[in-house]
């Protein structure tokens, strides 16, 4: 029972004492999907204690598809990533870039040969900790 009570502080101060990234608090991009054809779309979800949130929009066509975060809202953290993934635990993913602020609107380009039936959730996933902050399943 020690050794759980021991690990759980260490894990709390190690989170709560980890370094932020320099993310600016608000991005609101034009995103441009004009020509682009509406493939999926999901609601942001924090998971646990978190206050992540917004709207996931995947758009594509031949070339390209963009993922488009709309109303997006999230705590900032060390090195906060964008990933699509199979599933909630980012077992296998594909790393979209950095978390470009913690609210606003903004989007990622990404391969078009990435298929999101099968990359289907969206995580606001915490590379140093593997930590999840949020995540939107796209339907």
């Amino acid at each position: 029972m020690r050794q759980i009570i021991t690990f759980i502080l260490i894990a709390t101060f190690a989170i709560a004492g980890c370094k932020k990234d320099n993310i600016p608090d608000t991005v609101d991009e034009d995103v441009d999907v004009v020509g682009l054809t509406l493939l999926a779309t999901g609601t942001i979800e924090a998971d646990k204690v978190d206050n992540t949130a917004g709207n996931a929009f995947v758009y594509g066509s031949q070339d390209k598809k963009v993922l488009k975060l709309t109303d997006f809202n999230s705590k900032n953290g060390p090195d906060m990533k964008i990933y699509l993934s199979t599933d909630l635990e980012a077992t296998d993913y594909v790393n979209l870039g950095a978390m470009k602020a913690t609210s606003g609107t903004f989007s990622y380009d990404f391969d078009a040969a990435v298929d999101v039936t099968v990359y289907k959730y969206v995580l606001v996933w915490c590379e140093d900790y593997s930590k999840l902050f949020g995540h939107a399943e796209l339907k």
